[in-house]
């Protein structure tokens, strides 16, 4: 039986890493040498993992070794890895549209999502949602802040807030 016909574990089967082998496996060994001759040196990684599917709290690689994942797949899966409500939700949207950016044209999701986020924000300003992850972003709105203050458009105290928010991944 090879590793393909194996089920894997949940973290309610186990909620202990289960390794198999020397870390890394064979089939891991060959991917990073594979890595090693094809992907530019900048791209660094942590340790030899492999990893090949995940469930919940368990990310299991190619050889079959089993680990727990508290890097929540580096803090964007809080839900754990494949949630069921989460996959049937992507597998919908995908059926649908896969991608558009919302820095140029409309899509009707972005305005609901925001209308919920402010529907939670304390205190009863007006307030408005800003959807960003690139650092290159983060730099446009921090230039473009001075000028929302002089022409009215933002004169929330709390954007100093905002702007220290903008994204801890990139600090």
């Amino acid at each position: 039986m090879g590793n393909e016909d194996k089920k894997m574990i949940t973290a309610a089967e186990t909620k202990l890493p289960r390794l198999l082998m020397e870390l890394p496996g064979p089939q891991a060994k060959r991917v990073i040498e594979d890595d090693a001759k094809f992907m530019s040196p900048s791209l660094t990684r942590e340790y030899p993992l492999v990893a090949k599917k995940g469930r919940g709290a368990i990310v299991e690689d190619i050889d079959g070794n089993a680990f727990l994942d508290f890097a929540a797949g580096i803090a964007v899966c809080s839900t754990g890895h494949c949630h069921p409500k989460v996959v049937e939700a992507i597998q919908k949207q995908a059926a649908e549209l896969i991608h558009i950016s919302g820095t140029d044209f409309y899509h009707q999701h972005l305005p609901q999502l925001a209308e919920r986020l402010v529907a939670t924000m304390p205190g009863k300003e007006h307030k408005k949602v800003f959807f960003e992850i690139p650092a290159r972003r983060q730099s446009k709105a921090r230039s473009s802040w001075p000028a929302m203050r002089r022409n009215g458009t933002s004169s929330s105290p709390s954007m100093d807030a905002f702007m220290a928010a903008l994204s801890a991944r990139s600090l």
